[in-house]
């Protein structure tokens, strides 16, 4: 069993996802961690699915992670790094927002 590094286990945004819905997640986020559904994460050109209670590590050295809700249930995600690495709290909406950001591909 691996246990996330104490030094990263702050929790820097905890959001619901649901079915069709994507977030770009910050590049200050070291690890996205499941607490109910089933994720999809695409990170450094890898997909991992990720059901409930499991987590991935995430590389600020790569792409930021994307990540989606899979099957019919809502997706809650923590997104967990270093309390210094935000400036401050905000929504992840405000934040981040994935579908505004995804580049057109029709």
């Amino acid at each position: 069993m691996r246990f996330l590094d104490s030094q990263r286990t702050q929790v820097l945004l905890r959001l619901t996802l649901y079915g069709g819905e994507v977030y770009k997640a910050p590049r200050a986020c070291t690890a996205v961690r499941v607490r109910t559904g089933v994720a999809w994460v695409t990170h450094g050109g890898a997909d991992i699915i990720l059901p409930a209670g499991n987590y991935a590590d995430l590389s600020p050295d790569k792409d930021h992670a994307l990540v989606s809700a899979l099957g019919g249930r809502p997706l809650v995600v923590e997104l967990l790094g270093y309390e210094r690495s935000m400036p401050h709290r905000v929504s992840g909406a405000a934040l981040c927002p994935a579908r505004d950001e995804l580049p057109n591909t029709t």
